[in-house]
């Protein structure tokens, strides 16, 4: 816990600390194979102690809205979140992204394209940005586009196993199952999700 009687720019680095470290915990949920009901509830009291320690810091509401998203299942507090983070920092790229996911989760694909876009022109070179464009073209359909997508995330770090996945989801949306059975291998269907998706595929294939 942090000491007691913290000046304002310590509660801030403090909040920054203790957002960044839900969001650890929240993605080795998403991510990974980490337990929920065991990992999320850590990401959730950190989320919550950067709120408490400095209202005004966006990586903490951001943190704090993928929580409510994901854990709580409480969409309203969730946008509220996120909505937040973006007023009180426009520029935070994580924070514009994130909250695509949420516009995913509730199928408001226009809004999370444009949400993912912003992300995208405030950090041009992330990977995660391009990744998450590419997921967004995928669950509005655009499958061609997102192939490409996906390949432009590979072309920028070539050992990512989550584009070849998602190259693997386009094409058995358009009906190629060999081709998504290799693109799949490809990302090393190491954790549940993949799993389950490969063998989806090979079932559809018979």
């Amino acid at each position: 816990a942090p000491p007691p009687d913290l000046d304002l720019d310590e509660r801030f680095g403090y909040a920054q600390a203790y957002a960044g470290l839900a969001d650890c915990y929240s993605s080795l949920v998403l991510y990974s194979e980490f337990p929920p009901n065991e990992t999320f509830p850590k990401a959730k009291d950190a989320a919550l102690k950067a709120v408490e320690l400095d209202e005004t810091v966006a990586a903490a509401h951001s943190a704090l809205g993928t929580v409510r998203l994901w854990f709580d299942w409480d969409y309203t507090a969730s946008e509220r979140e996120f909505k937040r983070a973006i007023e009180l920092d426009p520029g935070d790229a994580l924070a514009h992204e994130s909250y695509s996911l949420y516009l995913r989760a509730v199928v408001r694909l226009d809004e999370a394209l444009s949400e993912v876009k912003r992300a995208q022109e405030l950090d041009p070179l992330s990977i995660y940005m391009s990744n998450s464009m590419a997921w967004v073209l995928y669950f509005r359909g655009q499958h061609d586009e997102a192939i490409s997508q996906f390949q432009n995330t590979l072309d920028m770090d070539p050992t990512l196993g989550n584009p070849h996945w998602g190259i693997g989801r386009a094409y058995e949306q358009k009906g190629m199952y060999q081709e998504a059975i290799a693109e799949m291998q490809k990302g090393g269907p190491d954790f549940p999700i993949r799993l389950g998706t490969l063998g989806h595929v090979y079932a559809l294939k018979g």
